[in-house]
Order: C-alpha cells, then sequence, then structure tokens
C-alpha cells in the first residue's frame, strides 16, 4: 500500500516560492542597476564637451578629426616617393611643430572640435528656427540609409562577390556605427532644411555671377579634347630606347601636320584616325576638361585645354592639331580642341543633355548661395551661447593618440 509522506520543509529554503519571488525581484533590480551604472559610466565618457547644454558626441567629434588628420596628410608631398620615403615624409612632417612649438595633432584636435562644435551649433539652430524634421523625414532618411546598404550588398552578390556587411557599414558609416551615423544624417538633414530656406532669401545677380566666372573661368567652362595616344613600345612589346622614342616622336609630328595640313591622315579624319588606334572605344579618344573636377592624368594636356580661346577654333569647329609629349616619355599625345561650352554657350536644341552657359550660371548661384548660407550660420553661432563648455580633453586626446600618426 502507497504511503503519502509529507515532507516538511525547512524554514528558508530556496524552494520557497515566495522567497523566490523575493531574490527573483532581488537579482532583476542588481541587474538593471549595474546595466544604469554601466550606461552612466559609458555615457559619461561618450561626449567631448557641451554645445548650449546638449552633449557634442565623441564620435561627431571623431568623425571631423578624421577629416582634419586626412586633410593635413594629403598635402604632404610625396608624389614620386618610395614607400619607406614616404613614410619617412609623414612621420618628419608629423613630429615638427610649429614657430609656437604646436604640433600638426594638435592643431588636428582643436580644428576638429571647433568644426564640430558648429555642426552641433548650427543644428541647434535650425531646431530653434522651427526646421526640426518630422518623424517621417527621420524614418525616411533611415531607411535610405538601410536601402543603400542592401543595394551594394546586392550588388557585390550579382558580382559573386561576398563582401560582410560590417565592411559596407564602414565603407558608408567611416568612423561611426550604423546608428551612430543615422543620427547624424538626420542631424545634418536639419541643416540643410534650413540652409535651403535661407537661400531662398538670397539674390546673386549677374553682375557677381560673370565676376565669380573670370576669376577662374576654367573651375566652370567646358573644354572637349581629342586625344590620339602613340605609346612608347616597340615591337617586342619593351620600353623603346631613346632613338626609338625620337623616332616616334617625329612620327607624330608628320601625323599632326598632316591633319593640319589636308585635315586627314592616311586619307583618314582625325576621328576616324584615333578611334582605329586608340583603345578608348566608349569615349574615341574624346576627353572632357574641367578644371580640379573632370581633368586628364597628364597635366600638360590639361594646360592645353586651359589655354585654349574661342578664336583658336577654325570654321570647321576644331583647333589644330599639337603634339604633346608625356613628362616620363611613356608614349606622344596629338590633341586638338573641340568644343569650348562658357558662360555665354546658348543650349543646344539637338542636344538637350549637354551642358549649356545657363548650367553654369546655375551652378555659381548655387555655390555662392551655399557660401553665403554658411557664411550668416557661422555669424550666427559665433558667441558665448554656442561656444563648447565643459571640455574634455582626455577624451579628445583619447582619439588623437588612436591614430598614432607620430609614430607610424
Amino acid at each position: 500500500m502507497a504511503t503519502n509522506v509529507k515532507v516538511k520543509k525547512k524554514k528558508g529554503t530556496y524552494d520557497n516560492p515566495k522567497l523566490f519571488t523575493y531574490i527573483t525581484i532581488g537579482l532583476a533590480a542588481i541587474i538593471i542597476l549595474i546595466t544604469v551604472i554601466a550606461i552612466v559610466i559609458y555615457t559619461t565618457g561618450n561626449y567631448v564637451g557641451y554645445v548650449n547644454g546638449k552633449k557634442l558626441y565623441d564620435y561627431e567629434y571623431e568623425y571631423y578629426l578624421y577629416l582634419e588628420l586626412s586633410e593635413m596628410q594629403a598635402e604632404i608631398d610625396v608624389e614620386g616617393l618610395s614607400d619607406q620615403e614616404k613614410t619617412e615624409k609623414y612621420r618628419e612632417f608629423w613630429n615638427t611643430p610649429d614657430e609656437n612649438g604646436v604640433y600638426p595633432e594638435e592643431k588636428a584636435k582643436m580644428n576638429a572640435l571647433e568644426e564640430a562644435r558648429k555642426f552641433k551649433a548650427f543644428y541647434l539652430l535650425a531646431k530653434k528656427e522651427g526646421y526640426k524634421l518630422s518623424k517621417e523625414e527621420q524614418s525616411n532618411i533611415k531607411t535610405n540609409i538601410d536601402f543603400t546598404l542592401q543595394q551594394w550588398m546586392s550588388q557585390y552578390a550579382n558580382m559573386g562577390m561576398s563582401v560582410p556587411r560590417e565592411a559596407l557599414i564602414r565603407n558608408l558609416c567611416g568612423t561611426m556605427t550604423l546608428n551612430q551615423y543615422k543620427k547624424y544624417m538626420i542631424q545634418y538633414a536639419t541643416i540643410e532644411k534650413y540652409k535651403d530656406a535661407l537661400k531662398e532669401t538670397y539674390t546673386i545677380s549677374d553682375e557677381e555671377i560673370r565676376n565669380i566666372y573670370n576669376e577662374d573661368r576654367d573651375k566652370y567652362r567646358v573644354v572637349d579634347i581629342r586625344v590620339l595616344f602613340m605609346e612608347a613600345v616597340n615591337e617586342e612589346g619593351e620600353d623603346m630606347t631613346e632613338e626609338e622614342y625620337e623616332e616616334l616622336l617625329e612620327k607624330a609630328e608628320e601625323i599632326a601636320k598632316s591633319f593640319n595640313e589636308t585635315g586627314k591622315y592616311d586619307d583618314k579624319e582625325f576621328p576616324e584616325y584615333v578611334k582605329e588606334n586608340t583603345d578608348e572605344y566608349t569615349t574615341d579618344g574624346i576627353h572632357r576638361i574641367i578644371k580640379e573636377s573632370r581633368e586628364h592624368n597628364v597635366e600638360k594636356i590639361n594646360e592645353f585645354a586651359y589655354e585654349l580661346e574661342k578664336e583658336d577654333f577654325n570654321e570647321d569647329g576644331v583647333t589644330e592639331h599639337v603634339v604633346i609629349e608625356d613628362e616620363d616619355k611613356k608614349g606622344v599625345y596629338i590633341v586638338r580642341g573641340e568644343k569650348i561650352i562658357d558662360i555665354d554657350t546658348e543650349k543646344d536644341e539637338e542636344d538637350e543633355n549637354e551642358v549649356s552657359g545657363q548650367d553654369i550660371k546655375d551652378r555659381i548661384i548655387a555655390e555662392r548661395k551655399e557660401e553665403i548660407a554658411v557664411e550668416d550660420l557661422e555669424k550666427a553661432v559665433d558667441n558665448e551661447t554656442y561656444a563648447v563648455k565643459k571640455v574634455k580633453d582626455k577624451v579628445m586626446q583619447k582619439y588623437v593618440d588612436e591614430w598614432d600618426l607620430r609614430n607610424q
């Protein structure tokens, strides 16, 4: 016969339901407390100061520090140097203080703080003026960023390449995490929204447009040139000797002279001859030159384009053919001007996609309005209200030290 045995539990054992509940609640409270402490510890170190009472986050600062350091290093002339010589040149730069004893890293650190300050101040001012983004606008920005990442992943997948998502995030977000980048872009879009409103109030006169154009016309005007490259390689595929190179140069002079005097060489006009003797099948040797944005990799060819005037073009709409030598004697170029589009060029009725003088004017207007808007914003935040308070120099220095440029 079965006997029901009732086990008498001792007071204080862990299977007491009420006590177990208390312990569970207590553990949860401890976990929450630890989490809160961790968050507090983390958040107290994730900013470099305050702007108008709002935190200037370290990820915002690090972004501008990266830009400053990159721009500084990019200005160091290392062309033609070996990797070892480049390293030594960089190290020398970062370890050389100015006349006041200030090292480049220190300058970059403070410049980055100022740029980050202005960014945060612009954002706070834009919000104050009523240009805060709606929830829908913020959501669209986040969605577009996610879509961009997904699109990149799909493109690589279609090419049979597997690229880690983290690598694409780094490529898109730079020094920021994905969430940080989204927050940054929301602030950026808020500033742009305010700037767009400011730009609507500006008027750029025709005289100012013309003056800006004349100050640096090659930045705006478009010059099309056609280029034939004659490589300095002999029939054996080896670099030409000095004698062979001189023969190539003479041949180029002969070809250019023939085109200038008869309009043809080997019974072919220049476009046809270039097409048959160039690897640039998609462009037929045409290069569009715009200073600082679209240039040839041979500087002498760019200089040829910059010096062209409309008066240099004949009744056929082209210039004379000239021979230009490559500085490293890797080949010889025969070049002629094909087209100039300047501020006075009318719209091409046959090609509505072609650039016109009005497009150049629109670009100048847009750039000038951007300059004025930035100037106005800078003036508006150049005061004590938007100064950086409670600066954490140690946090900034930590990011500078991570680059370790003086010991590269």
